[in-house]
Protein backbone atom coordinates (compact mmCIF):
# COMPACT_ATOMS: atom_id res chain seq x y z
CA UNK A 1 0.00 0.00 0.00
CA UNK A 2 1.38 3.35 -1.01
CA UNK A 3 0.21 6.47 1.03
CA UNK A 4 0.97 9.68 -0.31
CA UNK A 5 3.30 11.89 1.61
CA UNK A 6 0.71 14.70 1.05
CA UNK A 7 -1.79 12.70 3.54
CA UNK A 8 -2.87 15.20 6.13
CA UNK A 9 -5.55 14.81 9.30
CA UNK A 10 -8.92 16.22 8.11
CA UNK A 11 -10.54 15.92 11.55
CA UNK A 12 -10.25 13.99 14.61
CA UNK A 13 -12.61 13.58 18.36
CA UNK A 14 -12.10 11.94 21.26
CA UNK A 15 -14.79 9.57 22.63
CA UNK A 16 -14.30 6.75 25.41
CA UNK A 17 -10.72 7.29 25.71
CA UNK A 18 -10.28 6.50 21.78
CA UNK A 19 -8.91 9.36 19.83
CA UNK A 20 -10.71 8.92 15.98
CA UNK A 21 -9.00 10.40 13.17
CA UNK A 22 -10.06 11.01 9.49
CA UNK A 23 -7.56 11.73 6.85
CA UNK A 24 -7.38 13.94 3.81
CA UNK A 25 -7.33 10.65 2.14
CA UNK A 26 -10.45 9.46 3.78
CA UNK A 27 -8.83 6.71 5.26
CA UNK A 28 -10.27 6.18 9.21
CA UNK A 29 -8.34 5.01 12.75
CA UNK A 30 -8.42 5.29 16.08
CA UNK A 31 -5.30 5.66 18.97
CA UNK A 32 -6.00 4.72 22.65
CA UNK A 33 -5.28 7.80 24.26
CA UNK A 34 -3.37 5.80 26.76
CA UNK A 35 -0.69 5.12 24.09
CA UNK A 36 -0.51 8.76 23.35
CA UNK A 37 0.22 9.60 27.58
CA UNK A 38 3.93 7.85 26.97
CA UNK A 39 6.48 10.40 27.32
CA UNK A 40 8.81 8.36 25.03
CA UNK A 41 9.17 4.95 23.31
CA UNK A 42 12.40 4.45 25.59
CA UNK A 43 12.41 0.64 26.96
CA UNK A 44 12.25 1.01 30.51
CA UNK A 45 15.78 0.67 32.58
CA UNK A 46 15.87 -1.74 35.29
CA UNK A 47 19.08 -1.98 37.23
CA UNK A 48 21.10 -1.77 33.93
CA UNK A 49 19.74 -5.04 32.15
CA UNK A 50 18.61 -3.19 28.93
CA UNK A 51 22.22 -1.45 28.73
CA UNK A 52 23.57 -5.00 28.70
CA UNK A 53 21.18 -6.17 26.13
CA UNK A 54 22.51 -3.57 24.15
CA UNK A 55 26.14 -4.11 24.11
CA UNK A 56 25.18 -7.60 23.68
CA UNK A 57 23.06 -6.95 20.70
CA UNK A 58 26.29 -4.70 19.31
CA UNK A 59 28.49 -7.89 20.68
CA UNK A 60 26.53 -10.36 18.18
CA UNK A 61 26.24 -8.16 15.55
CA UNK A 62 29.95 -7.37 15.58
CA UNK A 63 30.59 -11.15 15.28
CA UNK A 64 28.20 -10.70 12.34
CA UNK A 65 27.88 -14.28 10.49
CA UNK A 66 31.13 -15.38 11.21
CA UNK A 67 29.90 -18.34 12.87
CA UNK A 68 28.73 -19.96 9.59
CA UNK A 69 28.54 -23.50 9.04
CA UNK A 70 30.16 -23.14 5.82
CA UNK A 71 32.55 -20.33 5.44
CA UNK A 72 32.99 -20.78 1.78
CA UNK A 73 29.57 -21.24 0.79
CA UNK A 74 28.27 -17.28 0.10
CA UNK A 75 25.09 -16.30 0.28
CA UNK A 76 22.78 -16.42 -2.66
CA UNK A 77 20.92 -13.10 -2.78
CA UNK A 78 17.76 -13.74 -4.90
CA UNK A 79 14.54 -12.61 -6.72
CA UNK A 80 11.53 -13.89 -8.54
CA UNK A 81 13.22 -15.17 -12.00
CA UNK A 82 16.25 -16.53 -10.06
CA UNK A 83 14.38 -18.66 -7.69
CA UNK A 84 11.72 -19.80 -9.69
CA UNK A 85 14.31 -21.26 -11.92
CA UNK A 86 17.89 -22.34 -11.78
CA UNK A 87 17.80 -22.33 -7.43
CA UNK A 88 13.87 -23.46 -6.80
CA UNK A 89 15.10 -27.24 -6.72
CA UNK A 90 17.94 -26.18 -4.23
CA UNK A 91 15.28 -25.51 -1.77
CA UNK A 92 12.81 -28.46 -2.03
CA UNK A 93 13.07 -31.56 0.72
CA UNK A 94 11.46 -34.33 1.55
CA UNK A 95 9.88 -34.55 5.35
CA UNK A 96 10.68 -38.32 5.63
CA UNK A 97 14.35 -37.73 4.21
CA UNK A 98 15.16 -34.92 6.50
CA UNK A 99 13.49 -36.86 9.48
CA UNK A 100 15.85 -40.24 8.62
CA UNK A 101 18.67 -39.32 7.15
CA UNK A 102 21.46 -37.06 8.49
CA UNK A 103 23.03 -36.47 5.54
CA UNK A 104 19.68 -34.62 4.13
CA UNK A 105 19.33 -32.93 7.16
CA UNK A 106 22.80 -31.47 6.58
CA UNK A 107 21.95 -30.37 3.24
CA UNK A 108 19.01 -28.57 4.17
CA UNK A 109 20.34 -26.77 7.03
CA UNK A 110 23.03 -25.66 4.61
CA UNK A 111 20.73 -24.77 2.34
CA UNK A 112 18.47 -22.87 4.68
CA UNK A 113 21.98 -20.68 5.41
CA UNK A 114 22.53 -19.33 1.93
CA UNK A 115 19.08 -18.98 0.50
CA UNK A 116 17.35 -17.70 3.91
CA UNK A 117 13.96 -19.97 2.80
CA UNK A 118 13.47 -23.87 2.53
CA UNK A 119 10.64 -25.79 2.29
CA UNK A 120 9.84 -29.45 3.47
CA UNK A 121 7.26 -31.64 2.05
CA UNK A 122 4.55 -34.41 2.52
CA UNK A 123 4.97 -33.73 6.25
CA UNK A 124 1.97 -35.89 7.60
CA UNK A 125 -0.51 -32.58 8.31
CA UNK A 126 -1.54 -32.69 11.74
CA UNK A 127 -1.18 -30.33 14.83
CA UNK A 128 2.61 -31.32 16.08
CA UNK A 129 4.54 -31.47 12.67
CA UNK A 130 5.86 -28.30 12.99
CA UNK A 131 7.66 -28.99 16.10
CA UNK A 132 8.55 -32.36 15.46
CA UNK A 133 10.70 -31.08 12.42
CA UNK A 134 11.81 -28.10 14.39
CA UNK A 135 13.66 -30.00 16.92
CA UNK A 136 15.20 -32.31 14.51
CA UNK A 137 16.81 -28.95 13.02
CA UNK A 138 17.08 -27.27 16.68
CA UNK A 139 15.69 -26.18 19.90
CA UNK A 140 12.61 -24.71 19.69
CA UNK A 141 12.36 -20.60 21.08
CA UNK A 142 9.39 -19.68 23.45
CA UNK A 143 8.08 -16.57 22.81
CA UNK A 144 4.61 -14.37 24.22
CA UNK A 145 3.13 -17.01 21.68
CA UNK A 146 4.24 -19.86 23.18
CA UNK A 147 6.46 -22.61 22.18
CA UNK A 148 4.13 -23.33 19.09
CA UNK A 149 1.28 -21.42 17.71
CA UNK A 150 -1.72 -21.36 15.36
CA UNK A 151 -2.39 -18.65 12.70
CA UNK A 152 -6.10 -18.84 11.56
CA UNK A 153 -8.89 -16.74 10.51
CA UNK A 154 -10.92 -16.16 13.35
CA UNK A 155 -12.66 -13.57 14.07
CA UNK A 156 -12.73 -14.06 17.99
CA UNK A 157 -8.65 -13.35 18.27
CA UNK A 158 -8.74 -10.24 15.75
CA UNK A 159 -9.34 -7.15 17.63
CA UNK A 160 -6.84 -8.68 20.36
CA UNK A 161 -4.21 -9.84 18.00
CA UNK A 162 -3.53 -8.20 14.04
CA UNK A 163 -4.66 -8.74 10.45
CA UNK A 164 -2.78 -12.06 10.59
CA UNK A 165 -5.69 -13.31 11.41
CA UNK A 166 -8.11 -12.54 9.04
CA UNK A 167 -8.36 -13.76 5.37
CA UNK A 168 -6.70 -10.45 4.39
CA UNK A 169 -3.55 -9.63 2.40
CA UNK A 170 -0.85 -9.88 4.87
CA UNK A 171 2.01 -7.55 3.31
CA UNK A 172 5.95 -8.69 3.89
CA UNK A 173 6.90 -8.51 7.23
CA UNK A 174 9.69 -9.69 9.90
CA UNK A 175 8.25 -11.31 12.87
CA UNK A 176 8.59 -9.69 16.57
CA UNK A 177 10.89 -6.75 15.84
CA UNK A 178 9.59 -5.21 19.37
CA UNK A 179 12.00 -8.10 20.97
CA UNK A 180 15.37 -6.92 22.09
CA UNK A 181 16.62 -10.03 20.43
CA UNK A 182 14.31 -11.46 17.82
CA UNK A 183 13.89 -15.02 16.90
CA UNK A 184 15.96 -15.52 14.17
CA UNK A 185 14.85 -18.77 12.23
CA UNK A 186 10.40 -19.47 11.67
CA UNK A 187 8.84 -21.99 10.92
CA UNK A 188 5.56 -22.54 9.37
CA UNK A 189 3.48 -25.58 8.68
CA UNK A 190 0.21 -25.62 6.70
CA UNK A 191 -2.40 -27.95 8.43
CA UNK A 192 -5.39 -26.66 6.11
CA UNK A 193 -5.45 -24.81 2.94
CA UNK A 194 -8.04 -22.26 1.87
CA UNK A 195 -10.35 -22.86 -0.78
CA UNK A 196 -9.46 -19.67 -2.76
CA UNK A 197 -5.60 -17.56 -2.81
CA UNK A 198 -3.74 -17.60 0.09
CA UNK A 199 -0.45 -18.03 -1.85
CA UNK A 200 2.80 -17.24 0.52
CA UNK A 201 5.68 -15.50 -0.67
CA UNK A 202 8.98 -14.24 0.31
CA UNK A 203 11.19 -11.71 0.09
CA UNK A 204 14.90 -11.69 0.25
CA UNK A 205 15.83 -8.66 2.30
CA UNK A 206 18.90 -8.74 2.12
CA UNK A 207 18.70 -8.58 -1.63
CA UNK A 208 16.40 -5.24 -1.85
CA UNK A 209 18.88 -3.52 1.21
CA UNK A 210 21.72 -4.38 -1.99
CA UNK A 211 19.61 -2.86 -4.57
CA UNK A 212 18.75 0.10 -1.96
CA UNK A 213 22.74 0.62 -1.28
CA UNK A 214 23.27 0.76 -5.11
CA UNK A 215 20.99 2.63 -6.52
CA UNK A 216 19.98 5.52 -3.24
CA UNK A 217 23.17 5.11 -1.04
CA UNK A 218 21.37 8.41 1.30
CA UNK A 219 18.33 6.46 2.03
CA UNK A 220 20.57 3.45 2.83
CA UNK A 221 22.56 5.14 5.10
CA UNK A 222 19.16 6.63 6.95
CA UNK A 223 17.51 3.57 7.15
CA UNK A 224 20.75 1.83 8.76
CA UNK A 225 21.59 5.02 11.40
CA UNK A 226 18.17 5.34 12.93
CA UNK A 227 16.60 3.45 15.14
CA UNK A 228 13.00 3.05 14.54
CA UNK A 229 10.67 1.93 17.79
CA UNK A 230 8.51 -1.11 17.75
CA UNK A 231 5.77 -1.71 19.60
CA UNK A 232 3.13 -4.77 20.64
CA UNK A 233 0.84 -4.08 23.54
CA UNK A 234 -0.09 -7.20 24.45
CA UNK A 235 -1.66 -6.18 27.83
CA UNK A 236 -4.66 -9.12 27.85
CA UNK A 237 -2.13 -11.30 28.20
CA UNK A 238 0.48 -9.42 30.89
CA UNK A 239 2.97 -8.08 27.92
CA UNK A 240 4.24 -4.86 26.79
CA UNK A 241 6.62 -5.03 24.42
CA UNK A 242 9.09 -2.27 23.01
CA UNK A 243 12.13 -2.30 21.77
CA UNK A 244 14.35 -0.12 19.36
CA UNK A 245 15.96 -0.97 15.90
CA UNK A 246 17.33 0.15 12.53
CA UNK A 247 15.09 -0.78 9.55
CA UNK A 248 18.59 -2.28 7.97
CA UNK A 249 20.95 -3.20 10.74
CA UNK A 250 24.66 -3.73 9.51
CA UNK A 251 27.64 -5.46 10.97
CA UNK A 252 29.30 -2.04 12.40
CA UNK A 253 33.09 -3.37 11.45
CA UNK A 254 32.55 -4.58 7.91
CA UNK A 255 29.28 -2.13 7.26
CA UNK A 256 27.64 -5.64 5.98
CA UNK A 257 23.81 -6.08 5.97
CA UNK A 258 23.23 -8.63 8.61
CA UNK A 259 19.35 -8.08 10.03
CA UNK A 260 16.55 -6.40 8.63
CA UNK A 261 13.93 -5.25 10.92
CA UNK A 262 10.30 -4.46 9.11
CA UNK A 263 6.96 -4.75 10.29
CA UNK A 264 4.58 -1.40 9.93
CA UNK A 265 1.91 -2.97 11.85
CA UNK A 266 4.33 -3.07 14.98
CA UNK A 267 6.01 0.46 14.27
CA UNK A 268 5.77 2.46 16.85
CA UNK A 269 5.66 6.06 15.28
CA UNK A 270 3.22 7.89 18.43
CA UNK A 271 5.89 9.59 20.63
CA UNK A 272 8.86 8.86 18.94
CA UNK A 273 11.97 11.10 19.63
CA UNK A 274 13.27 11.81 16.21
CA UNK A 275 13.58 15.22 15.76
CA UNK A 276 11.00 16.72 13.31
CA UNK A 277 12.98 17.52 10.64
CA UNK A 278 14.87 14.50 10.26
CA UNK A 279 11.33 12.09 10.21
CA UNK A 280 10.49 13.62 6.43
CA UNK A 281 14.50 12.10 5.35
CA UNK A 282 13.08 8.51 7.18
CA UNK A 283 9.96 8.51 5.51
CA UNK A 284 11.35 9.16 1.77
CA UNK A 285 13.85 6.33 2.52
CA UNK A 286 11.49 3.80 4.42
CA UNK A 287 9.11 4.35 1.22
CA UNK A 288 11.96 3.56 -1.68
CA UNK A 289 12.98 0.53 0.45
CA UNK A 290 9.13 -0.28 1.02
CA UNK A 291 8.82 -0.09 -2.69
CA UNK A 292 12.23 -2.49 -3.22
CA UNK A 293 10.03 -4.79 -0.37
CA UNK A 294 6.60 -4.65 -2.44
CA UNK A 295 7.59 -5.36 -5.71
CA UNK A 296 6.43 -8.74 -6.80
CA UNK A 297 9.70 -9.24 -9.25
CA UNK A 298 11.53 -9.71 -5.71
CA UNK A 299 8.86 -12.69 -4.15
CA UNK A 300 9.75 -16.01 -3.88
CA UNK A 301 5.26 -17.13 -3.93
CA UNK A 302 4.22 -20.82 -4.04
CA UNK A 303 1.10 -22.27 -2.27
CA UNK A 304 1.39 -24.13 1.00
CA UNK A 305 -0.54 -27.74 0.54
CA UNK A 306 -1.39 -29.35 3.42
CA UNK A 307 1.69 -30.82 5.04
CA UNK A 308 3.82 -28.80 3.20
CA UNK A 309 6.04 -26.77 6.09
CA UNK A 310 8.64 -23.60 5.06
CA UNK A 311 11.63 -22.54 7.39
CA UNK A 312 13.02 -19.22 7.00
CA UNK A 313 15.63 -17.05 8.17
CA UNK A 314 13.68 -13.99 10.10
CA UNK A 315 16.84 -12.39 9.97
CA UNK A 316 16.91 -11.45 5.70
CA UNK A 317 14.00 -13.34 4.74
CA UNK A 318 10.42 -11.12 4.74
CA UNK A 319 6.70 -13.38 4.46
CA UNK A 320 3.15 -12.51 3.60
CA UNK A 321 0.62 -14.17 1.65
CA UNK A 322 -2.39 -12.73 -0.42
CA UNK A 323 -5.68 -13.22 0.74
CA UNK A 324 -7.83 -15.83 0.87
CA UNK A 325 -11.53 -17.27 0.96
CA UNK A 326 -12.55 -20.06 3.14
CA UNK A 327 -10.22 -21.38 6.51
CA UNK A 328 -6.98 -21.94 6.37
CA UNK A 329 -4.54 -23.09 9.60
CA UNK A 330 -0.55 -22.55 9.83
CA UNK A 331 1.14 -24.18 13.05
CA UNK A 332 4.12 -22.44 13.85
CA UNK A 333 7.24 -21.54 15.81
CA UNK A 334 10.63 -20.06 16.63
CA UNK A 335 13.83 -21.41 16.45
CA UNK A 336 17.91 -19.41 16.83
CA UNK A 337 20.57 -19.79 14.46
CA UNK A 338 22.62 -20.84 17.71
CA UNK A 339 20.80 -23.93 17.90
CA UNK A 340 20.66 -24.95 14.34
CA UNK A 341 24.39 -24.44 14.29
CA UNK A 342 25.13 -26.57 17.25
CA UNK A 343 23.36 -29.22 15.77
CA UNK A 344 25.02 -29.41 12.72
CA UNK A 345 28.09 -29.55 14.13
CA UNK A 346 26.68 -32.20 16.49
CA UNK A 347 25.29 -34.11 13.32
CA UNK A 348 28.52 -33.73 11.29
CA UNK A 349 30.44 -34.90 13.61
CA UNK A 350 28.47 -38.38 14.26
CA UNK A 351 28.73 -38.67 10.47
CA UNK A 352 32.19 -38.00 10.56
CA UNK A 353 33.71 -40.70 12.90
Amino acid sequence: MKISPSVKVSSMYEKEGVLYVTWSDNHKGFIPLADLDLTSNEVVMLNGVEQSLKKLTKKRSSNGYSEKINASNPYFLWDSNSMESEEKSHVVFEFNHVMKDTKCLLQLIEAFEKYGVVQVRNCFGNFGACEILAKRIGMIRTTIYGDTFVITNNPEVTALESRVYTNANLPPQTDLPYYELSPEVIVFHSIEKAEFGGESFFVDGFHCASLLRQHAPKHFDVLSNVRVPFRKNFLEKGFDMISNHFVIECNPDTSAVERIHFDEGNRQSLNWDLPVENKKDFYDALRSFRDLIFDEKNRFEFMMDRGDITIFDNRRVLHGSKAFVGKRVIEGCYLDWQSVHGNYRSQMAKISK
